[in-house]
């Protein structure tokens, strides 16, 4: 199939629905017409504790939605070109939520394939970075245009989600995979 990115002035948006534990936050990733080779260069979120290498120069947003167990707040460090989109969103769980990481990981999963109707084409992978469990996920939008590369990470109540997302036609998931990879804690 082929993906409405080669247009100069083709602005494309995917919706997807991230779950925090049973909460549906809906994210926009808005992708635009290929530009020349990106540079990766290394994002410092002093805030959310981590460095991780994007293609393009991010914006950050936070905002809060509801859970069950009250307010949750996300902080979310986005940037979209070159066909691809890169993410990093962090929130902490509540205070009082009691549940084993493996459940917490099997939930996100669930929920982002439930909400963002992406059809997996890949068996979910456990992952461990630097000794902090995780989870990843491979998708293609609904209309088979798009693919995303999702990783979870627990580490004590702070969830950390990735998404790379590249279109179709491109080869291969090198630089969804190089984006994931490239991710690292920091210490305070």
């Amino acid at each position: 199939m082929g993906s409405a990115f080669n247009a100069g002035s083709v602005v494309r948006a995917v919706v997807v629905c991230l779950s925090v534990v049973g909460v549906w936050i809906p994210v926009a990733a808005v992708h635009s017409a290929p530009s020349q080779q990106a540079t990766w260069k290394d994002y410092t979120s002093n805030e959310g504790r981590f460095i991780v290498r994007m293609p393009c120069e991010p914006s950050v947003s936070t905002g809060t939605t509801e859970s069950d167990l009250g307010p949750v707040e996300l902080f979310t460090t986005a940037c979209s070109g070159d066909n691809i989109y890169c993410s990093v969103i962090y929130q902490d769980m509540p205070e009082g939520l009691k549940r084993a990481t493996n459940d917490v990981l099997g939930r996100l999963c669930d929920g982002f394939v439930q909400g963002s109707g992406i059809r997996e084409i890949a068996d979910r992978r456990d992952v461990v970075v630097a000794g902090i469990p995780g989870r990843e996920l491979e998708g293609e939008t609904k209309d088979g245009d798009f693919r995303l590369l999702v990783r979870y990470l627990v580490v004590g109540r702070r969830i950390y989600t990735l998404i790379a997302g590249v279109s179709v036609d491109e080869p291969d998931t090198t630089r969804a995979t190089r984006f994931v990879e490239s991710f690292r804690l920091v210490t305070k």
